[in-house]
């Protein structure tokens, strides 16, 4: 008869190899199971895919429907089109309710080959939809199927373990867009690279002959250095090649709710690169210096970043391009020179339209900048208005600077008048242009007034008069209320660490634009609609948004369009086929 102490150890074993079996059927049913990534060779160039189409065609209706009630069950009726873009006309056999995949694979001097994979509810009901001329593989119930033959010889090494798959090849970050969006893709720009290595290598030769055979065909302007002004296309030319090739991988996914549509970015660099190195130095930040501006405007923008080079970078562009004399480079130069000691941080602008002052131009513009010494970036921006005169064949630009020439509750404010005036003989246009400039800015050109703070800020205030700027103080020193503004609701939807961001609200932007155009009565657009007409026309406020910030070994962008955008766009455009239809007045 077996002891206790046997019998315990007896069974304890037997749990041991009991788990040990079951975890060895585990990892081999596992192995077995095939996911759509594993049937799409590595090398692709490019994986599609389209979640649940059932749901995604229901998530776009119920947007639809938010813009426009009626428009979604239109778009939901377009659903069984669906079929043509996997070339199965009629459906048959496919599972609407699991993901679709689609990948292509770049070929040289030809057209790609592309790779179906999708899920089947019936795997023979599924071959039978599709034409006669695709060669088909299947694991499970995904099914791939493609006109190439070569191709699908990679998939049936994918099947069976032979060849690597595009679910190993796919980083982690990529991937979980994947998961998130409701359509998604995925581009392999290493492989390209690696595939067309030849003709990149030869890339850089070809644009700097392109760009002297433009060079020499360009005609002399005078007052422009015509050849500093294509050198500095072939600077970004060849950064643009390098940063090609560079980059790994780039992925993309849109999602869409009741409320808005969101388009996440994704770029992958190779590490220890020059793009890697440059992104590596430009840090994210939250941009709260949005919450420093006026609140519920048209229009935002935020940035941060190391921008001493850009900015070296750009007035050096203007010493080379406008051919001055040599007391306004010498200007320049020394503006360059004080911009080295200036630190920046985060900088926010603000625009808005207000078309109740004819004389102050439209535009309102609100600009905080976190410098450091503000005093030498207030400096140099008074040479700049001594440095950037032009007069250029067609353009005149005269720029006027007063030093403290207003207070503002014991803080001294500078003047700054730029005023652009096109030659109306010398340019057809120009007669428009003008006009333009001056429904902008008024009659005396944009007037920019500028106040330095705590010698750490620098305020400005473009356009408008002096409410303008007291405007923009009062935002600034403004205690955060408890209720997020419209734009500030918007901005949650955007990334929260970026390197900018933008906002504006696109339909109230073309409602004040066209009261503004009409009322002039100048511009010669046959528009069957007087300016007054437009009185009652009002639209809720709305923001399409824009964000990108880097990441590590990357960088990523989110854009997102509210509903209410479109629903503004519908409400313009019934407004004026309601107004069309009325008897002139």
């Amino acid at each position: 008869m077996m002891s206790l102490h046997k019998s315990r150890m007896f069974v304890r074993r037997s749990g041991v190899a009991a788990l040990a079996i079951g975890l060895a059927l585990v990892s081999q049913l596992s192995a077995q199971a095939a996911g759509p990534l594993d049937l799409i060779p590595a090398d692709a160039t490019a994986v599609v895919r389209l979640k649940s189409p059932e749901a995604t065609i229901g998530k776009v209706g119920n947007f639809a429907n938010a813009v426009q009630p009626g428009l979604g069950f239109m778009v939901q009726g377009q659903a069984p089109g669906l079929g043509a873009l996997i070339s199965n006309p009629t459906l048959g056999g496919v599972d609407l309710k699991q993901d679709w995949y689609v990948a292509i694979f770049a070929v040289k001097g030809a057209e790609p080959a592309v790779v179906f994979v999708v899920p089947a509810t019936d795997v023979k009901a599924l071959q039978g939809g599709v034409d006669e001329s695709f060669t088909f593989a299947s694991k499970d119930s995904w099914v791939a199927y493609s006109k190439d033959e070569a191709v699908m010889e990679l998939v049936e090494e994918c099947i069976s373990g032979g060849a690597d798959a595009a679910s190993g090849a796919i980083d982690d970050r990529s991937s979980a867009l994947f998961g998130e969006s409701d359509l998604a893709a995925w581009v392999n720009i290493a492989g390209l690279t690696e595939a067309y290595q030849a003709e990149l290598e030869g890339a850089d030769d070809q644009l700097d002959g392109a760009l002297e055979g433009l060079g020499a065909q360009i005609p002399a302007q005078p007052g422009l250095n015509m050849s500093a002004i294509l050198d500095i296309y072939g600077e970004m030319g060849h950064g643009a090649l390098q940063a090609l090739r560079d980059s790994k991988a780039f992925s993309f996914g849109i999602s869409v709710s009741n409320s808005a549509i969101t388009i996440d970015e994704l770029l992958i660099v190779k590490a220890r690169t020059q793009t890697d190195e440059y992104l590596s130095s430009q840090k994210s930040a939250k941009l709260d210096v949005l919450a420093k501006l006026p609140q519920n405007k048209h229009g935002y923008m935020a940035i941060h970043g190391d921008f001493k080079g850009l900015m070296e970078w750009g007035m050096q562009f203007a010493t080379k391009v406008i051919d001055g004399d040599a007391e306004t480079k010498k200007d320049i130069e020394n503006m360059v020179a004080e911009l080295k000691e200036v630190d920046f941080g985060e900088m926010g602008w603000a625009f808005h339209l207000d078309d109740g002052n004819e004389d102050a131009g439209l535009i309102r513009g609100y600009t905080v900048s976190n410098v450091s010494p503000a005093a030498k970036m207030r400096e140099a921006a008074h040479k700049m208005g001594t440095a950037y005169k032009m007069d250029l064949p067609g353009l005149k630009q005269e720029i006027s600077v007063k030093k403290d020439a207003e207070s503002y509750d014991g803080l001294s404010a500078d003047l700054i008048t730029i005023k652009q005036t096109y030659d109306e003989e010398a340019n057809p246009a120009a007669a428009i242009q003008n006009l333009f400039q001056e429904l902008l800015h008024g009659k005396d050109g944009m007037i920019q007034r500028l106040i330095v703070k705590n010698d750490d800020v620098m305020i400005q205030s473009i356009g408008g008069t002096q409410d303008t700027m007291k405007e923009a103080l009062a935002a600034y020193d403004a205690t955060p209320g408890t209720k997020p503004s419209d734009n500030q609701k918007s901005r949650e939807g955007l990334l929260e660490e970026a390197n900018i961001v933008g906002q504006i609200d696109l339909p109230n932007v073309v409602i004040v634009l066209a009261r503004a155009v009409l009322a002039t009565e100048k511009f010669p657009i046959p528009v069957p609609i007087k300016a007054e007409q437009l009185e009652g026309l009002s639209v809720p406020r709305s923001y399409v948004g824009f964000s990108a910030g880097t990441v590590p070994q990357g960088i990523q962008m989110k854009t997102r369009i509210e509903a209410k955008t479109l629903q503004g766009f519908f409400q313009i455009v019934t407004y004026f086929q309601q107004q069309m239809q009325q008897p002139p007045r």
